[in-house]
């Protein structure tokens, strides 16, 4: 029971990652007209005027969670350091329900309601899923987009990031033009398992997926974008308050 309630809030863990971290923007379903790969020379222009960053930091993100017939309400707030770690915070009702701390060998995940803090990590054993840390970070990293040596162009508006291995498809779209991201995929063949994410016609970032939770959907919209905050990421609890458990 607890291997199974973990598994969901892990779960739900990444998925406000997600969320948290999909700008705004409209899906452009043009049809594929070359699928031919590139050298990068479509994305110079862009890229040599990208400016890095130490950090991103988006607060206020509006979300709405339907699962198993119930609706949740949260306001989503992230924090970014590049190759090192995702913090979330999940508020409900004006208090911090959840605090997640995402890295790319270990989750941490801090259940304020219940008391209760999973500390996961990574394991090579069974079907591997469908999406992991590196793909994250090509969602909301443009420079992963820069050092990436092969984009595909679909149309005359979308570029595409196909980072597919064998029996797993992970592809990304962003706008040509802009390189906001439009749309992802990431299958697990083997099992069937997904997590898919585009935007609407009303400007929200909408999640469908069947990984670990039966029929999800999540929608996301707003929020407030800062570049090079600083942030004391505290994942600390403590253990006569709180029941710890290790995965």
């Amino acid at each position: 029971m607890i291997r199974r309630s973990f598994s969901r809030l892990f779960f739900f863990s990444w998925m406000m990652f997600l969320v948290s971290c999909a700008p705004r923007g409209w899906i452009d379903k043009g049809q594929a007209t070359d699928t031919s790969f590139m050298d990068g020379k479509g994305i110079k222009e862009y890229c040599t005027d990208l400016k890095p960053y130490k950090s991103l930091y988006i607060s206020k993100i509006s979300s709405n969670i339907q699962v198993e017939g119930e609706s949740y309400n949260a306001r989503v707030t992230l924090y970014y350091l590049p190759d090192t770690i995702f913090f979330i915070s999940v508020v409900h009702a004006g208090f911090e329900i959840v605090r997640v701390g995402i890295t790319e060998d270990s989750t941490v995940y801090i259940n304020r309601l219940e008391k209760i803090a999973f500390i996961y990590k990574n394991s090579d054993a069974g079907f591997a899923a469908p999406l992991i840390f590196k793909d994250l970070e090509f969602i909301v990293n443009k420079s992963k987009i820069c050092d990436y040596e092969k984009v595909a162009i679909v149309g005359d508006s979308i570029f595409k990031i196909d980072r597919s291995v064998r029996n797993i498809s992970r592809e990304i779209s962003f706008g040509s033009k802009d390189f906001v991201l439009k749309e992802f995929e990431f299958f697990q063949k083997k099992t069937g398992e997904y997590v898919v994410g585009e935007f609407t016609d009303k400007s929200k970032f909408v999640i469908y997926s069947n990984y670990i939770v039966d029929d999800l959907k999540i929608e996301a919209a707003g929020g407030n974008l800062e570049y090079d905050r600083k942030l004391d990421v505290n994942l600390f609890v403590n253990p006569d308050k709180y029941d710890i458990i290790y995965f």
